[in-house]
């Protein structure tokens, strides 16, 4: 009868199966390529088809000033007195054409809406790509509408060109979360019925700019 302790056994037992593997029972299995089928459509069309199932509304713009016009009047047809915009790059355009909006953190709690950047877009999934280092969590997870400013170049086919996309633009220096949004929250926790809302925004708003984006 041995003395050893239940984790040691489970250790030792642990150590025996990583030492002796058992040989595959299937070879030759391509783990490379996609299990989906080849995307037909360009990617921006792609992520539009994939954004809009999830819930999300897309917005598409010409150039930078079919943006500001689109955000006007979105904040017109809504009545938005507080917009909340941390990115510096936007308030610099916002400021460029008298658009209102609120920068403080104190004022974020009282945000009808946060306006915000991202990393990428993924076409097949219609998710948002942020990260630490482009928006803080409460600035995607507070106000009752999110709004993302996209250009046409952050448009990647998968989740792992997503990756690819960040590694490229960061190396070693990985963000410390990264997020992907797909859809306005939304939850079935309660009593197995589909509510909107209870863990983020209510709704998620893209705008597509027809332009590449070259600012790091």
């Amino acid at each position: 009868m041995d003395n050893i302790t239940p984790k040691e056994r489970i250790l030792k037992k642990i150590r025996a199966g990583l030492l002796y593997k058992n040989p595959p029972r299937l070879t030759g299995i391509d783990l490379e390529s996609s299990v989906y089928g080849e995307m037909t459509s360009p990617l921006p069309e792609e992520f539009a088809k994939s954004f809009t199932a999830t819930g999300g509304k897309l917005v598409f713009c010409h150039n930078k000033y079919d943006l500001i016009d689109n955000l006007a009047d979105l904040a017109e047809n809504y009545k938005w007195k507080n917009i909340f915009c941390w990115d510096k790059d936007l308030r610099k355009e916002l400021d460029d054409v008298g658009f209102a909006y609120l920068s403080g953190k104190e004022n974020l709690e009282n945000a009808e809406a946060s306006l915000t950047t991202c990393e990428c877009l993924v076409a097949r999934t219609g998710s948002v790509v942020t990260s630490s280092l482009k928006n803080s969590r409460s600035l995607i997870a507070v106000p009752r509408v999110h709004i993302v400013i996209a250009y046409i170049n952050q448009v990647v086919p998968d989740i792992k060109d997503a990756v690819k996309f960040l590694s490229n633009r960061y190396g070693k220096k990985q963000p410390s979360a990264i997020t992907f949004i797909t859809g306005p929250s939304r939850t079935a926790d309660i009593e197995m019925q589909l509510v909107q809302g209870v863990h983020g925004p209510e709704e998620l708003y893209v705008f597509l700019v027809n332009i590449k984006n070259n600012k790091p």
